[in-house]
């Protein structure tokens, strides 16, 4: 015999499960995403770090090495940049910690750039050259002044005069190209 449940009761068991599934996904979403790096710290100074979030990786040759431990803000409007590398990972002196992103609507990291220094970077010290953060919206809002700017611009009074258009000459037929060459009266013709 079939054991009947009411709708409101099969609505009910079906919203509790879809409440717990998303509960799980919501925990397992946080657990994944917080892979403490445990190591030694280097620090880097940056004029601007647009994006670059709490966390982010620290990439050597692509691969993750570290994460941004901290941020913070230094003397002089700059940004101070805490980055754990796991232990083990050699830095040369004279690399370069450059804020890069994963394409062009990707997530910022930071990627170090080594250096050929025989001398390596002691725990606790700071990178001698870093790149800033490229800000890409600033960047398109440059490109379009430009364009309106040049567009609005008023064309100079001999534009357009005397002037061939761009595929004229180039590998064009010229407009007697099917006549003959022989002269007049030769008695050959087309």
């Amino acid at each position: 015999m079939a054991l009947k449940v009411s709708r409101d009761t099969a609505e009910i068991l079906v919203g509790a499960l879809a409440l717990v599934a998303f509960s799980l996904f919501v925990v397992f979403a946080f657990t994944v995403n917080q892979h403490a790096v445990s190591g030694y710290r280097l620090y880097a100074l940056y004029r601007h770090i647009d994006g670059l979030a709490l966390h982010a990786d620290v990439r050597l040759a692509g691969i993750r090495v570290g994460e941004v431990a901290a941020e913070r803000l230094a003397p002089h409007d700059e940004a101070r940049l805490t980055l754990t590398l796991r232990d083990g990972v050699a830095i040369p002196r004279d690399s370069a910690a450059i804020i890069a992103s994963d394409g062009l609507l990707g997530a910022k990291f930071v990627k170090i750039d080594p250096g050929g220094d025989p001398e390596m970077l002691e725990p606790g010290a700071s990178f001698d050259y870093v790149q800033d953060s490229v800000d890409f919206e600033h960047l398109l809002q440059r490109v379009v002044q430009e364009a309106e700017a040049r567009r609005k611009a008023p064309l100079p009074a001999d534009a357009g005069k005397n002037s061939v258009p761009a595929d004229e000459g180039k590998n064009s037929v010229p407009a007697d190209a099917g006549k003959s060459t022989a002269p007049a009266g030769s008695g050959k013709s087309d």
